[in-house]
C-alpha cells in the first residue's frame, strides 16, 4: 500500500496535478577531493543552510517556502552561484581540483543553471580578449561590444523557447549580460588617451546607462553588478569632479577624489545593502592606498 501511494503521487506530478511551486526545494551534491567538510548556502549576507559530507562527499538541503532568486553557496575556500525556486531539486558535481571549470547542475531547474555558468566561464574567457581591443577607436569598440551582447541575448532566447523561465530569472540573466559587457565601457576611457571625458565619445557609447538599474537588490552580491558598479561610479565621481572642480583627479590626492565618490554613492544608491559593501571597499581601497604611499615614502 505504500508504495501504491508512492506511485500514486509520481502520476500526479507527472500529470502536472501537483506544482512544482508548491513543492519543497532540494539542494544537493557531490564534492570530489573536499576542501572543507560542508557546504552552506547563502541569500545575500543571510546564511540559508548548512548541510555537512558524508563519506562519500555528499550533500542535501531540504528548503521550504524558499524566495525565488539567486543564492550562492559556499565550500571553504571556493563559492558559485546557484539560482533557486521554489519546486526545484538541484544536483551539482565538483571537483575542488578545477572547481568552476567541473561544475556541473543537474535536475529540475538546472537548464538555467548551465546557462549562467556556461556565460560565467565564457565572460572569464573573452573579458582578456576584449580589454586588448581597448586600443580600438571608441565607435570600434562600441559595436564590438555590442556585437558580443547581442549574441549572447540570442543564446538567452533560445534558452527560454526550451525551458520556461520566470521574468525574474531572465532579467537576472540579462542583467548578467549586460553588466559583465558594460563594465569595460566603463574601462575602457581609462585606456583610452588616459581621458575619460565622457564629450569625446559618440553618443551611443554610453547609451547603456539610461538603463542600468543601481538599486538592484538581487544583484547586490552579484560579482559582476558589483564589479560594474565600482568603475561606474567611479566614471561619474571623476565627471562630477572635473565639471564641479575644474580639475582632473589625480592619484596624488586620493582624498579628494574619494570624497566625490563618497557623494556619488550616497547620493544615487538608495538599497542599504548595496551601499554599505561600495562604501566599504571604498573605505578599504583608500586605505591600503595610502599604506602603500607611506611606505615608499619611508
Amino acid at each position: 500500500m505504500r508504495y501504491l501511494g508512492v506511485f500514486f503521487l509520481i502520476i500526479l506530478v507527472g500529470c502536472g496535478a501537483i506544482d512544482p511551486k508548491t513543492q519543497p526545494t532540494y539542494f544537493s551534491g557531490t564534492i570530489v577531493n573536499p576542501t572543507s567538510n560542508y557546504v552552506t548556502l547563502h541569500r545575500e549576507e543571510a546564511l540559508i543552510d548548512t548541510a555537512y559530507l558524508d563519506q562519500n562527499g555528499r550533500f542535501s538541503m531540504r528548503l521550504e517556502g524558499l524566495e525565488e532568486g539567486l543564492y550562492h553557496f559556499d565550500h571553504p575556500p571556493e563559492y558559485n552561484y546557484v539560482y533557486l525556486q521554489k519546486g526545484d531539486s538541484i544536483h551539482i558535481r565538483i571537483n575542488t581540483v578545477s572547481f568552476d571549470e567541473s561544475l556541473v547542475f543537474s535536475g529540475r531547474g538546472s537548464e538555467l543553471n548551465n546557462f549562467i555558468l556556461e556565460m560565467f566561464l565564457t565572460n572569464e574567457r573573452e573579458s582578456y580578449s576584449i580589454e586588448k581591443n581597448y586600443v580600438l577607436d571608441p565607435e570600434p569598440f562600441h559595436q564590438l561590444i555590442e556585437t558580443i551582447r547581442a549574441d549572447k541575448l540570442t543564446m538567452l532566447s533560445d534558452l527560454q523557447r526550451e525551458v520556461t523561465l520566470s521574468e525574474r530569472a531572465v532579467s537576472m540573466v540579462a542583467a548578467n549580460i549586460d553588466y559583465n559587457l558594460y563594465v569595460h565601457k566603463e574601462k575602457y576611457p581609462f585606456f583610452h588617451e588616459n581621458s575619460p571625458q565622457v564629450k569625446d565619445f559618440p553618443a551611443a557609447f554610453f547609451d547603456y546607462r539610461k538603463n542600468i538599474e543601481r538599486n538592484n537588490r538581487d544583484l547586490s552580491h552579484f560579482k559582476p553588478y558589483f564589479q560594474f558598479m565600482k568603475f561606474h561610479l567611479g566614471n561619474m565621481a571623476y565627471e562630477a569632479c572635473t565639471d564641479q572642480c575644474g580639475i582632473i583627479p589625480t592619484p596624488e590626492k586620493p582624498l579628494h577624489f574619494n570624497l566625490h565618490k563618497l557623494n556619488i554613492i550616497d547620493s544615487l544608491v538608495e538599497d542599504r545593502l548595496l551601499k554599505d559593501q561600495l562604501m566599504r571597499q571604498l573605505a578599504l581601497q583608500y586605505w591600503v592606498k595610502s599604506q602603500d604611499t607611506e611606505a615608499r615614502i619611508t
